[in-house]
């Protein structure tokens, strides 16, 4: 299984030795990889290291990824549009006590400790998928 193939921007890579040139290159693929949308920087990722990307800490990853850009692009605040794209699903917020409170249309999502702790023993077990050494 080859690496995908990504565009560079050649007026990056530096002259030198080699290890300049290997660093430069590897740079200038960070930086074509970071403008890709989420969901094909997943596809590159877990092709290259052979991960499933349909896991449950996938899923609450990308529902993660969704809150952040809904507090940058619309100060938190859930839309309609926001909710088709899940399926109807509202956002699922953990709560202190261990319930959940759903979010939806019209609602502004609050994080609580809980959830954000959620989401860091999520991202945890989801790298594992990207250990190069295990």
């Amino acid at each position: 299984m080859g690496v995908p193939a990504v565009r560079l921007d050649l007026v990056k890579i530096e002259p030198g030795n080699l290890t300049a040139v290997r660093e430069s290159i590897a740079r200038a693929a960070s930086e074509a990889f970071s403008y890709l949308p989420y969901e094909q920087r997943l596809d590159i990722l877990c092709k290259i290291f052979g991960a499933k990307k349909d896991t449950r800490e996938a899923l609450f990853l990308r529902k993660h990824v969704d809150i952040r850009n809904l507090y940058q692009h619309n100060r938190g605040v859930v839309k309609q549009e926001d909710i088709v794209k899940r399926g109807g699903k509202p956002y699922d917020i953990l709560q202190s006590d261990r319930s959940t409170k759903a979010y939806g249309a019209g609602d502004k999502i609050e994080l609580t400790l809980s959830e954000i702790d959620k989401l860091i023993q999520m991202i945890v077990n989801f790298s594992k998928n990207f250990e190069v050494i295990k």
